[in-house]
């Protein structure tokens, strides 16, 4: 598959992702959730307002696609 723009990276990263092997997948969520830790960190947010704002969007989110 070729990708020319960032668009249609965003567009096709579920099907990029699945084509990963699972080492590789472990890998990346565990860098991304290091940088996430690290951020959250040196903001002043707190971890459970984040959490709480995530769980909105998801549920607003999951109610637009009914």
């Amino acid at each position: 598959m070729k990708i020319s723009t960032e668009l249609e990276l965003q567009n096709n990263a579920a099907v990029l992702c699945s084509q990963l092997p699972e080492d590789l997948k472990k890998h990346l969520f565990e860098q991304c959730s290091q940088q996430i830790d690290l951020l959250l960190k040196q903001s002043d947010l707190d971890p459970a307002e984040v959490e709480a704002d995530f769980e909105s969007w998801r549920k607003n989110r999951r109610n637009a696609k009914i």
